[in-house]
């Protein structure tokens, strides 16, 4: 194996373990600050999970070394990154409702005569 495939293989192995991680945390929703920190982190841990899997499949096939099964490899690991990206979370409680935006200044009633007359 190559020495960049050497050492790509664990950081994708790893971001891939962090992303599952992440999912996992907002399924199952335990707690509101790492809710939050998943939510955040989510999509950069799976976006760099798939830039590894191509670093790492350029890098065997630059070597000569790409076969059947780190081919497959790769390509498992990959659906794993996009499927963990694209489960959507479960909804528990419902949207909150947007507030009335207030009316537009130009839309009130204008007052009536000129500015200097002396209203009666």
């Amino acid at each position: 194996m190559s020495a960049v495939a050497h050492a790509a293989l664990p950081v994708v192995v790893a971001l891939l373990i962090l992303a599952v991680a992440a999912r996992a945390v907002l399924w199952s929703k335990v707690d509101d600050d790492l809710t939050r920190v998943a939510r955040e982190h989510l999509e950069a841990l799976t976006s760099w999970c798939l830039i590894g899997l191509v670093v790492y499949g350029l890098a065997l096939a630059a070597a000569g070394e790409l076969g059947v099964l780190s081919f497959v490899l790769a390509v498992a690991m990959g659906v794993v990154a996009v499927l963990v990206r694209t489960v959507p979370e479960p909804k528990d409680a419902p949207e909150p409702v947007a507030a009335p935006e207030p009316e537009p200044v130009a839309s009130r009633a204008a007052p009536t005569g000129s500015l200097w007359a002396r209203q009666r």
